[in-house]
């Protein structure tokens, strides 16, 4: 199956939404924060990983390879289509003097989460409406929150309670924030 897709080059910051059923595969050396919206309809194409065989009735939800294929979208698409269609370009949403809050994921992409990328180079103040996570995807820093403070690197996550209705970012940092959908 792998030799039917077509290597896709990807740059640091590339954010991208693969719809259901759009096969894809990520290479050795990609940093990844992966979000799934919410399903109870999962099928597995990777059988082995990690020296761990996933059981057959578990693979396609008890069916079978056939039915798990028909699940797939084989449309072939050229590497300019896969960029325009499904690589986002992030939409400024606030700027403030210490840093800037870019939504990559919103209604208009997805209506199952949100995402926004948090770019800090001093003090950014950040408003919630829901629990969040906060994800660490470059440079280091401090958080505060309910009144606690904790220091911040590379590969930290956070998870902020519904509670929490704003929070800090200090240093020099880049984070990802995940959020569910916003309640209309």
């Amino acid at each position: 199956m792998l030799r039917g897709f077509e290597p896709i080059p990807v740059r640091r910051g590339d954010v991208f939404l693969g719809p259901g059923g759009l096969p894809h595969a990520f290479g050795a050396g990609i940093f990844m924060i992966e979000i799934m919206e919410p399903t109870d309809f999962v099928a597995r194409l990777e059988f082995e990983c990690g020296g761990y065989t996933l059981p057959e009735e578990a693979r396609f939800m008890g069916r079978d390879l056939d039915f798990g294929l028909s699940m797939l979208d084989f449309t072939p698409r050229s590497v300019a289509e896969i960029r325009e269609r499904f690589f986002l370009r992030p939409v400024p949403v606030d700027r403030q003097p210490g840093g800037e809050l870019q939504a990559l994921f919103h209604p208009g992409t997805t209506p199952c989460f949100r995402g926004d990328r948090l770019r800090v180079d001093g003090t950014l103040t950040v408003a919630t409406d829901s629990f969040a996570v906060l994800i660490v995807t470059d440079g280091e820093g401090r958080i505060e929150a309910g009144g606690e403070e904790r220091k911040l690197c590379f590969g930290d996550r956070i998870f902020l309670p519904f509670a929490t209705r704003s929070f800090q970012l200090r240093g020099r940092l880049e984070a990802f924030l995940a959020r569910p959908p916003a309640v209309p």
